[in-house]
């Protein structure tokens, strides 16, 4: 059925029937000589409800979507075009079978289950996550963006932390660490609330290998690569030997009593350039500073 023009004032519906066809296996004849029986009879798998060319219903849902067989697989209600149901979920979901598998309170309030009925995931209004495995085992909790995260395995280890604190200097940021399933600390990291790294008493961003000895380790500002007494990035191996430093002032490569980019090998340097200010030169033509 054709869909009326939008600016109708006539209330409405919108049916899609679809065809069934049905192929019976002749053995006989094997592949070649398939036999095709088409059924006169149709089926219903959409149904929308309009209103002054919106979808619009007032006591029933006004999208429906159907099986084959005539089972409802999701129902959403609106009026005036906008979701909306006063005293339930907006928008629900089933599986082939009959069972309830999620539900619409709104865009970011929600509840889902897996196909045993099992609570799996829920959203709250307050933008507060959950996520269940099927052994009940709680595996995430989350609370909004830039609030207290948590993500543990189906086993109950913590693997991710998320939660703000306060700096030496009185300021929020947000610290966020990640563990191994052997409950060592592999990844810690500081930002700010718009998601830029950034710390000011210590290195944002810092890794460890799974011996737990520390990898790599780097500095920043608002995002930018930069610390005054030391390298910015520096870069161990797995046995703890360090292999590169690098200096950086605001973003640049940048040291004004030595190399900026150092590479070591046995704990001999190998390789250093000189840079000031992002510009490489070599030490006996340096600037005056």
């Amino acid at each position: 059925m054709d869909e009326p023009e939008k600016n109708s004032c006539k209330t409405y519906i919108s049916l899609r029937y679809e065809r069934v066809k049905r192929c019976y296996y002749n053995k006989e004849s094997y592949y070649k000589d398939l036999a095709e029986k088409k059924l006169n009879m149709c089926h219903i798998t959409k149904e929308k409800w309009y209103k002054y060319g919106k979808l619009h219903r007032k006591d029933a849902p006004a999208w429906c979507l159907y099986h084959l067989d005539g089972t409802l697989l999701e129902e959403r209600w609106f009026r005036n075009g906008r979701i909306y149901h006063k005293y339930g979920p907006w928008c629900r979901k089933w599986n082939g079978k009959g069972k309830l598998i999620e539900e619409w309170f709104s865009y970011q309030q929600y509840r889902k289950w897996n196909k045993h009925g099992l609570l799996i995931e829920e959203s709250t209004s307050d933008e507060h996550l959950r996520k269940w495995a099927e052994n009940g085992q709680l595996l995430e909790d989350t609370y909004g963006i830039n609030g207290t995260s948590h993500k543990w395995n189906k086993n109950g280890k913590l693997l991710q932390e998320r939660k703000p604190i306060l700096s030496a200097e009185g300021e929020s940021i947000m610290r966020a660490r990640e563990w191994n399933v052997n409950g060592q600390l592999m990844k810690e990291s500081y930002r700010v609330s718009n998601y830029k790294r950034h710390r000011e008493d210590g290195p944002s961003v810092r890794e460890w290998n799974r011996l737990g000895i520390l990898i790599l380790e780097k500095w920043y500002i608002h995002d930018k690569a930069h610390r005054e007494d030391g390298p910015a990035d520096s870069i161990w191996n797995d046995r703890g030997k360090l292999i590169q430093e690098t200096w950086y002032f605001n973003g640049d490569l940048h040291r004004e009593d030595g190399p900026a980019y150092i590479r070591y090998r046995s704990g001999f340097m190998t390789n250093g350039s000189y840079y000031y200010h992002g510009e490489k030169y070599e030490p006996l033509t340096k600037r005056a500073i």
